[in-house]
């Protein structure tokens, strides 16, 4: 009897009426005791243990002690009929134990014997703007270099900041350049010969900045203006004036001024102008519209 109490507050696969191979839902729902007698415990018996109230109508005899383990027994199947409806009668199996073996050594001189993929080369930092490398093209492989320039689907970088870059006048920055660089790779000449007069820059620098970067620059409206324009291609747009300051910066601030002149055209008074720096002034003079096909002008020899 103690047995048969026990079961019912906490069943197990013992009590299952199916066999011994089938295990019940976790939880089982407790019950309150009770006492069965008279006609209230036939009603209960053919409720939940039909086959046990059969017997008993049928006059067969069931022990008192026998009540509880019949109902605990009724109450369990009923229970895991109620589980396998809800949850389903699978359950997913647990996951293997690896048990170590001495052939799991031979998979690892396998793979050992394989060769070992290349490293995953870490990916670059975006490029900042800095220069490390720049080559000037000269007048004479401008054309050499058309197409890089060409190609490109230039932005641009103006004076719209308040640097060194953006409010020195124009003649002085290209003095400077002429220290620093040399003599522009194009100016108004090499447009005219070209056929492209609607050009009214002064002049053109081209570079070729960490080997492979197209970088023009050029003035902004001729020696009437202040600062430089620079471009790139579109990609490094973000870049540029980190680009303009890293390539043009030290120049402008301590370049010596460096003797030049130049041609240029203003298109909005149509009106020529030598402009250019001889060693003592900056000059911009009005003069008749120049013989473009004897080439870029040049200062007078300096007198003994």
């Amino acid at each position: 009897m103690w047995a048969a109490l026990k079961c019912r507050r906490r069943p197990s696969w013992r009590c299952c009426p199916w066999g011994s191979n089938v295990r019940g839902p976790p939880q089982i729902s407790r019950t309150r005791p009770w006492k069965l007698g008279g006609a209230l415990g036939v009603l209960a018996l053919t409720c939940l243990v039909p086959s046990s109230a059969e017997a008993l109508l049928q006059g067969t005899p069931i022990a008192k002690e026998e009540l509880g383990w019949v109902y605990s027994r009724a109450r369990f199947a009923l229970e895991f009929r109620r589980f396998v409806a809800r949850e389903g009668a699978m359950v997913l199996p647990a996951p293997l134990d690896h048990i170590a073996v001495p052939s799991d050594t031979f998979g690892a001189w396998v793979l050992a014997q394989m060769p070992q993929a290349a490293s995953k080369v870490p990916p670059l930092e975006p490029w900042a703007g800095q220069v490390h490398s720049w080559q000037l093209i000269g007048s004479k492989e401008r054309l050499k270099h058309q197409a890089l320039f060409s190609n490109a689907n230039m932005a641009y970088v103006g004076n719209d900041y308040l640097t060194p870059i953006d409010t020195t006048v124009t003649p002085r920055i290209r003095s400077r350049m002429q220290s620093a660089f040399g003599a522009p790779t194009k100016t108004v000449v090499e447009s005219a010969v070209a056929g492209q007069h609607g050009e009214s820059m002064q002049f053109e620098y081209w570079f070729i900045v960490n080997d492979s970067i197209p970088v023009i620059v050029m003035d902004a409206n001729g020696p009437h203006d202040h600062g430089v324009v620079l471009a790139s291609d579109h990609q490094y747009r973000e870049q540029l004036y980190v680009l303009r300051q890293s390539l043009l910066g030290r120049v402008v601030r301590e370049a010596p001024y460096e003797p030049f002149v130049d041609y240029f055209f203003d298109q909005v008074v149509d009106r020529w102008y030598r402009t250019g720096y001889d060693g003592e002034a900056f000059f911009a003079e009005p003069i008749p519209r120049p013989d473009l096909a004897h080439g870029r002008p040049k200062l007078p020899p300096e007198e003994p």
